[in-house]
């Protein structure tokens, strides 16, 4: 729609966003590259892909009162 940029790079110790809701959307991969993830919910995380792939390289943790596997 030409609204759009062709590139956008940002370089800086810190980035802290704060907004009500957030919406990203790539038609290709969007990656995040890490020492470290962490993903926090109050309530729910949802992760829904027609093949999903968790892998570890050591050890993988599992915590749930109640843990469904179909």
């Amino acid at each position: 729609d030409g609204r759009g940029a062709d590139g956008v790079e940002a370089r800086a110790g810190r980035i802290v966003e704060r907004a009500k809701d957030v919406y990203r959307e790539a038609s290709g991969l969007s990656q995040t590259r890490a020492g470290r993830l962490r993903l926090v919910a109050k309530k729910a995380v949802q992760v829904v892909g027609e093949n999903t792939l968790i892998k570890a390289r050591d050890r993988m943790k599992l915590k749930g009162e109640r843990i469904h596997l179909a």
